[in-house]
């Protein structure tokens, strides 16, 4: 059976409302915590919808950025947008077309905006959405063949000398809009994905932890830790790579597998090294694909406080299409 996926603008949706503090929600976008939630536990287990999570978030944040930046106009802007997307009369596509040609920011713009669509709308053709028509998908599945080569044709028609100056982002969306024209190829692999609900690591003095795992928010500091590698070093064995903690004495690592609704202790084990290894679980005992781990990293340093860090990762075997890129 295939698996369903969820529409990229309840992704969009979901990638604001992670920017949004937890005492917002839900007035403050238009999604319910229940709704959140589900899309959490979703993407525990989907790596398509994960990867489409990453592309929004960047391409949102890029965009965001560009627009504060450039030297546009909020109507120039538009006008370029709407030139992508085809809905400008012939006098205005030219317009529109001398003002990329001329400008920086209207070339990065228009590589960024068209680049965003097309990331966008290729990944639609390779899902079955929960939350999109037949009818919209077939629009963008369109749009995605159409306006592409169009696109990428003008750009390398174009003379100015701006363009062999731009920046470096924009030189990467050309080559975007070039390899998603590109031929797919099958393989299979195992395929190992890592995420984070909160990459962090929390400290905490000894006295004022409880238990492990709990924390009051009196005294607590926190630090990014979102350099975690997992990687599968043998056909049942995962190796697990942490940033080192400053000052830690022992680490003590948790390893939990998620199976039919239940939580189960894998491997736990203690160590002065910032890595491990552990087996996976046997065959015989894993029930289909898309296994769901937890990792839960946590010890005491030399200045007498406790740590705490956790995350997730997910590993399937899959026959999967792939960009060549």
């Amino acid at each position: 059976m295939t698996q369903q996926h969820i529409d990229n603008d309840t992704l969009s949706l979901f990638v604001k409302t992670t920017g949004t503090s937890a005492a917002s929600l839900p007035d403050a976008v238009e999604i319910s915590s229940a709704s959140y939630d589900e899309i959490l536990d979703h993407l525990a287990s989907c790596a398509e919808c994960r990867d489409q999570v990453s592309i929004i978030t960047t391409l949102q944040e890029e965009w965001s950025q560009l627009r504060f930046q450039s030297s546009l106009t909020e109507d120039q802007q538009q006008m370029i947008c709407d030139y992508i997307d085809g809905m400008l009369d012939t006098h205005d596509a030219k317009k529109v077309r001398v003002l990329i040609e001329e400008q920086p920011d209207a070339m990065k713009a228009a590589l960024h905006y068209q680049g965003h669509v097309e990331l966008m709308a290729g990944e639609l053709p390779r899902k079955e959405p929960v939350h999109q028509t037949v009818d919209a998908a077939q629009r963008s599945q369109r749009s995605f063949f159409s306006g592409l080569p169009t696109f990428a044709s003008q750009f390398f028609a174009m003379r100015s000398p701006m363009i062999y100056t731009m920046a470096a982002t924009a030189a990467v969306f050309v080559a975007v809009l070039l390899l998603l024209q590109a031929p797919t190829i099958q393989r299979s692999q195992t395929v190992i994905a890592s995420f984070q609900d909160d990459p962090t690591i929390q400290f905490t003095a000894k006295n004022k932890l409880p238990g492990v795992g709990f924390f009051t928010q009196s005294g607590n500091t926190s630090k990014p830790f979102d350099d975690v590698h997992i990687e599968l070093i043998s056909e049942d064995m995962i190796k697990i790579t942490w940033p080192k903690v400053e000052g830690a004495e022992l680490y003590k690592m948790r390893i939990q597998v998620f199976n039919q609704g239940k939580k189960t202790v894998l491997r736990e084990s203690s160590s002065q090294i910032n890595h491990t290894t552990f087996l996976l679980e046997p065959q015989s005992q894993a029930a289909g694909a898309n296994k769901r781990y937890e990792w839960v990293l946590y010890g005491n340093t030399a200045d007498d406080r406790m740590f705490y860090a956790s995350g997730g990762f997910v590993i399937s075997e899959q026959n999967r299409d792939y960009d060549t890129w």
